[in-house]
């Protein structure tokens, strides 16, 4: 399977420490869902979903920030401060944790935060999936350009 190919490429290109944290936070869930999501396109991935997720009714660049998510889970991100999603916007970051079943349980923003040349907010939010009360900790950040 190809997913599990890019999944053990990542994980086995990071430091043991990395790949801890990632695992404690679900990546390998969250990377087959994106996975998933992105192979199928949103028409498909909601027939097949079982909240139905995405809404049918988001928009065209309300489904372009999903895809942006879906691939830098791909990538290895959001999991740590130092590579944080990027691009997502607060509402984007909050639709995408949905399309995986997850629900906000705590936020914690850094309003003085640099990502590389960038200064903005930092959003550490710990989310709660909504069948099996597992958690992950994921980051995002906004530029103060962005939402």
């Amino acid at each position: 399977m190809q997913d599990l190919k890019l999944l053990n490429d990542l994980l086995n290109s990071l430091p043991a420490e990395e790949q801890e944290t990632m695992m404690e936070n679900h990546f390998a869930y969250l990377f087959s869902k994106a996975y998933k999501y992105l192979k199928m396109g949103p028409v498909i991935y909601r027939k097949t979903d079982f909240f139905r997720e995405p809404p049918e009714d988001m928009t065209k660049e309300e489904l372009e920030v999903l895809q942006s998510a879906c691939r830098q889970i791909l990538e290895g991100k959001g999991f740590s401060s130092a590579k944080p999603f990027t691009g997502l916007g607060v509402s984007g970051f909050y639709d995408a944790m949905r399309l995986f079943h997850f629900d906000s349980k705590s936020r914690n923003t850094n309003f003085n935060f640099h990502n590389d040349d960038d200064k903005g907010a930092l959003d550490c939010i710990t989310f709660q999936h909504r069948i099996d009360d597992r958690e992950a900790t994921l980051y995002n950040f906004c530029a103060f350009d962005e939402e």
